[in-house]
């Protein structure tokens, strides 16, 4: 039987970061010993899995839990668990509700300070760490941006913004005018908003699989509009298989480029293919250079993302993107709990494969096992 979590949900927020830290530090502790294998109860345990999925953030969410064939959890019970913490976590982050957390704090039009849940300072503690770590290229404060180029909550565009209304926007970002406290936030400029998009989806992945393994259950998977995180091992008892997507594909295709072998890891992926349009035979990415207020440059199509979490990976992949694959990948491997892989195309439009030092132990065609 599914129990309800022992401890609370985002009705008691500290509880809820408590269990986020201690699944954060076991991740990495994993990621840090390669992925360990977990055979599980015994060698003649027989298995079954219980798969669920639903909507959310736009997108589609996607759940497998593999369990002793001897156990029947409420697959029922578990769904509304999944969708009642989802539920709660766009109150909180997303940019398409006006009653959000965020979006208030977006409407909040002075310098004074904002209160905010834990759950949001905890996202927003990590994306102002990237966004140090990567000098300032990775910036959540491009939220004008977004909404200018038609890739935010406004709808969407089918030509450039004019060079004067992309410099009036650009005026009004960056992360170095927002300041954290330890229940709010402030901004400096009260223009300032905020969209969490890019590292707010990994987090949403780490809460269910945290949840999940609150539950006791230690061999899962959890999938968010291709945001992953996997724990144990898979339905025949070998790593999980995570599927790449190639960024040469239509929207709505879905072909796979490579395929990776994980366990106890996240990973995440962000292309110029997911959110684009074309103009004048030129793709303008969602991605957008705080440095220049434009989309990222058409050479970087992909990158992939293994770390810890799913929100570092999240955020991590698109500042890979937005460093461009030669710095890139440079600061990713001075990172010990990362590694990534980038596809780029090249002036005569072929894809370059290119990679972190410790990526190939990940690859598929390295561990020579069934796909499930």
């Amino acid at each position: 039987m599914f129990l309800q979590p022992s401890g609370a949900r985002f009705t008691a927020p500290p509880s809820f970061i408590h269990r986020l830290a201690l699944l954060t530090a076991s991740l990495l502790f994993s990621f840090l010993l390669g992925c360990a294998n977990n055979s599980g109860p015994s060698a003649e345990t027989e298995w079954k899995q219980i798969t669920l999925s639903g909507a959310t953030m736009g997108t589609s969410y996607h759940v497998k839990v593999v369990v002793p064939s001897t156990e029947n959890p409420d697959s029922e019970a578990i769904k509304q668990e999944i969708d009642s913490d989802l539920a709660q976590f766009n109150k909180l982050l997303s940019t398409y509700d006006p009653d959000s957390e965020l979006s208030r704090f977006n409407q909040h039009r002075s310098t004074e300070p904002f209160p905010v849940s834990p759950q949001t300072l905890e996202v927003v503690r990590a994306a102002y760490e990237i966004y140090h770590q990567s000098g300032g290229v990775f910036d959540p404060s491009v939220s004008p941006l977004i909404d200018l180029w038609g890739f935010g909550s406004q709808g969407s565009k089918l030509e450039p913004p004019s060079a004067k209304a992309i410099e009036e926007a650009t005026s009004a970002i960056g992360m170095n005018r927002l300041a954290i406290a330890e229940d709010s936030l402030s901004k400096e400029i009260p223009d300032l908003q905020l969209n969490l998009s890019a590292i707010a989806k990994g987090y949403g992945v780490d809460v269910i699989a945290n949840v999940l393994f609150d539950e006791g259950f230690e061999d899962l998977m959890v999938e968010i509009g291709g945001e992953v995180v996997v724990r144990g091992k898979n339905l025949k008892r070998q790593p999980w298989t995570i599927g790449v997507d190639s960024p040469n594909q239509a929207p709505g295709q879905r072909n796979l480029i490579e395929t990776l072998s994980l366990d106890d890891c996240a990973v995440a992926t962000s292309g110029d293919y997911r959110n684009a349009f074309e103009y004048n035979g030129r793709l303008y990415s969602h991605i957008i250079d705080p440095r220049t207020g434009w989309p990222i440059p058409e050479s970087v199509k992909s990158v992939t993302v293994i770390a810890p979490t799913c929100m570092v990976a999240d955020g991590a992949a698109t500042a890979i993107m937005a460093l461009g694959a030669e710095k890139g990948l440079k600061w990713a491997e001075e990172r010990k709990d990362l590694e990534a892989l980038v596809f780029v195309k090249d002036d005569e439009k072929e894809f370059e494969r290119l990679q972190t030092s410790g990526m190939e132990k990940y690859l598929y065609n390295q561990n020579k096992q069934d796909v499930p």
